[in-house]
């Protein structure tokens, strides 16, 4: 069964009446290819104060508490199973927000768990022009002097994964053009702001974004501060 979607000018939205049904009381999933600019979409998130942790990684805003429970490790494991806390933490953020996320690039692997176990998941997956990936990886990872097919692999890897998610006809998935959300950040925020129905100070954030100014994440206990 093919999933409907809705076209916004940085974005796709996979079944939007599933997504409309559970918006407010959604579990927003951040994830992508690694060097995929999802510290762009966290970041805007976070400057929004949408509840993405308690103990946030600076400036890649990723939640360290997922990362004990969805190891990047363990990716690849061929038969799916919960894992260690990952019930514990999930229960511990239903009861503290309304509504809440995480990001990790590398959760798109999990998404088969991830759907059984979190409250109205919604997959954001970050999707960017495969050799801009690889600009940034042989930029940032250069001593590690991969070479470019490896880079190209790395970049790709998470296609398969999000081919899974594409065919899940019940499960919101929003798609970000991130080649698009780089170029144009305010009409990213618009579009984001608007599909999640949050308010916050667009032009201070679109700046930060233009500068790629991410500010460092606040680790400081962010419990109750739940979105609008």
């Amino acid at each position: 069964m093919t999933a409907a979607y809705d076209a916004h000018r940085t974005l796709f939205v996979l079944n939007p009446d599933r997504f409309a049904e559970v918006r407010g009381a959604e579990t927003l999933v951040i994830c992508g290819a690694a060097r995929g600019m999802t510290s762009m979409v966290s970041y805007a998130l976070h400057a929004l104060n949408y509840p993405l942790g308690e103990r946030l990684g600076p400036l890649n805003y990723e939640d360290r508490e997922f990362l004990d429970c969805l190891p990047e490790t363990l990716r690849l494991q061929s038969r799916w199973r919960p894992l260690r806390g990952l019930r514990r933490l999930v229960r511990a953020r239903n009861a503290a927000y309304p509504r809440w996320g995480f990001k990790l690039p590398h959760a798109i692997f999990y998404a088969p768990v991830l759907r059984r176990r979190l409250r109205n998941p919604v997959f954001v997956v970050c999707v960017r022009n495969p050799l801009g990936t690889v600009s940034s990886i042989s930029r940032r990872e250069a001593k590690k002097a991969m070479s470019f097919d490896r880079m190209y692999r790395h970049a790709t890897a998470y296609q398969r994964a999000l081919s899974w998610l594409l065919r899940q006809a019940d499960l919101p998935v929003v798609l970000i053009n991130m080649d698009a959300a780089k170029a144009n950040p305010g009409r990213f925020l618009n579009d984001l702001t608007e599909l999640l129905a949050l308010k916050g100070n667009l032009h201070r954030i679109k700046a930060e974004l233009e500068q790629n100014g991410y500010s460092a994440a606040d680790t400081g206990d962010r419990r109750g501060q739940a979105a609008g």
